[in-house]
């Protein structure tokens, strides 16, 4: 999410991270500071998957977000 936090919504709680706090807990809570390069970004989808795989679209308001990331060792 673009803010890190509790999902809000209907689902169970589920604790969801921004890029900031992802990038945080790399390098400060598993690496040190310099040891890895994390790389986020941060996309709004516009439909949601079920457990089948089969796109739906999503209702008015709730919004879903993919963050895509990588790290890499230094």
């Amino acid at each position: 999410m673009p803010v890190k936090g509790q999902r809000p919504g209907t689902f169970t709680k589920m604790f969801c991270h921004s890029p900031e706090s992802w990038t945080q807990m790399w390098e400060k809570e598993i690496f040190e500071k310099g040891q890895v390069k994390v790389n986020t970004v941060l996309r709004e989808l516009n439909m949601a998957v079920e457990r089948k795989e089969r796109a739906v679209p999503l209702e008015e308001g709730i919004k879903f977000y993919w963050l895509a990331w990588s790290v890499e060792r230094l």
